[in-house]
């Protein structure tokens, strides 16, 4: 019987002092802010990522109102934990995507139709995270910023040749909000 000896790779997610987690959220809240009758709307966010020491990162997906615009924005999160205590931490975190937008109420402003929409989101929260074995709890708040861009054709625009379209209109607008969330998540 012939004796070869083996050679295996050690594991490269585990190093001395550096621990990679995985982890994940689920976090609603309310957006505060922005004019007439669209003041506080609701959010719902997820969120997926690895976790290194006091840093983390992650990839999410989220829905949110702003009065007659939906928006479900794909985006990246950065994380520190700014202070430790035991096995809880308040944290700074920046969050940057894209986000496409729906108008659903085509009867207001006087819009016959929509095309397009959405634009860039970002997002700057500070907060609180407490752990306890496996499970997380969260509360944070911040600023949300949600660029929109969208043309749309004036539905009062009277026209008498049935041979021309009403004009069109290219508008750039900004919905900012204060938002507010809660969640849970594993770690």
């Amino acid at each position: 019987m012939l004796h070869l000896p083996a050679v295996a790779q050690s594991d490269s997610t585990k190093r001395e002092g550096r621990k990679i987690r995985y982890y994940n959220n689920f976090l609603s809240g309310a957006l505060i802010g922005g004019s007439g009758q669209e003041k506080t709307s609701f959010s719902f966010a997820t969120t997926h990522g690895i976790r290194v020491k006091r840093l983390s990162v992650g990839l999410g997906v989220e829905y949110d109102s702003y009065g007659p615009w939906k928006v479900v924005p794909l985006f990246a999160t950065a994380s520190v934990d700014v202070v430790r205590l035991k096995s809880s931490a308040f944290f700074v975190q920046g969050v940057g995507g894209y986000s496409p937008a729906h108008y659903t109420q085509s009867e207001n402003r006087g819009y016959s139709f929509v095309d397009g929409g959405g634009g860039v989101m970002t997002s700057a929260l500070a907060g609180y995270r407490f752990s306890a074995e496996k499970f997380s709890m969260y509360i944070s708040g911040g600023y949300r910023y949600q660029q929109n861009d969208f043309t749309y054709a004036d539905q009062f625009y009277s026209y008498t040749d049935f041979y021309y379209e009403p004009p069109h209109y290219s508008v750039k607008e900004k919905m900012e909000r204060f938002v507010i969330q809660l969640g849970f998540g594993w770690h």
